[in-house]
């Protein structure tokens, strides 16, 4: 036989796996946005609803990159089954009709007067680490605010519409909880509750970019932030002036509205 490839069995395993996953979260959504994609550019989520096609699959480094998150992820949520929290929710998918958005949460503990605390768990290397999660991160840093925003977004679906079901009173703190691949330091940071508002406010500017089947021009959400069209997996093909990686391809009619 031939030499045995370990990394490229690797490799395709995480490729079954990410289409397993995507498959699981397309029944899932029913076609509505993703709380994921919160603090984003909505010209991607329009893409994904009008030209599924053109997206660009993750590369094999960035499944590698999903994968440690995950595994971590898995760590954390068996830690703290251990620790026995009675009314622990973990990766619990939830949806608002109105908004059209659904997602996944990380964790939500409920204590028992009905207060929520609501968890995100992210890993990210050194230099994303500090700028996020770091002690020293500069007090008016922004960095990392789609991850504010997509609490906030599980936020406002729970509290909007899962009260009864949870026993929900309110959302009563809201963190992320940082995990540094380089060191294996974990920070917890606090996010405001205010993100709740301010991810309602998102998604009524992304509902009428996603819901117009006319492709958008640059808007309020159309980038979002300056790097979103550098990680974006249509930015070969999407025309936007912000986007450096597009590479000729003209779609014919635009809302310049």
């Amino acid at each position: 036989m031939s030499k045995p490839d370990i990394i490229g069995a690797y490799d395709y395993y995480l490729e079954q796996k990410n289409k397993v996953h995507n498959q699981l979260r397309d029944t899932q959504s029913a076609g509505r946005m993703s709380a994921s994609s919160s603090g984003q550019c909505s010209k991607k989520m329009w893409y994904k609803k009008y030209k599924p096609e053109l997206e660009e699959p993750f590369s094999k480094q960035l499944l590698r990159v999903f994968q440690l998150g995950n595994l971590i992820g898995i760590d954390l949520d068996a830690a703290l089954t251990l620790a026995d929290y009675p009314r622990k929710y973990a990766e619990d998918y939830i949806f608002d009709r109105e908004l059209n958005i659904g997602g996944s949460f990380d964790l939500l503990i409920i204590d028992e007067e009905g207060k929520g605390y609501l968890y995100d768990y992210k890993t990210a290397n050194q230099w994303a680490w500090t700028k996020t999660f770091g002690k020293r991160r500069p007090i008016d840093t922004t960095s990392g605010d789609h991850y504010r925003f997509q609490l906030g977004t599980y936020g406002y679906i729970l509290e909007k519409n899962y009260g009864k079901q949870y026993g929900l009173r309110n959302i009563e703190e809201m963190a992320l909880i940082g995990y540094n691949k380089n060191t294996s330091q974990i920070n917890k940071v606090e996010v405001s509750t205010q993100y709740i508002l301010f991810a309602e406010r998102y998604w009524q500017e992304a509902q009428k970019i996603v819901d117009n089947p006319i492709e958008p021009q640059q808007s309020k959400t159309v980038p979002y932030t300056d790097w979103d069209c550098k990680l974006c997996n249509f930015n070969k093909v999407c025309d936007n002036p912000a986007n450096a990686n597009y590479e000729g391809v003209i779609h014919e009619t635009k809302n310049t509205k």
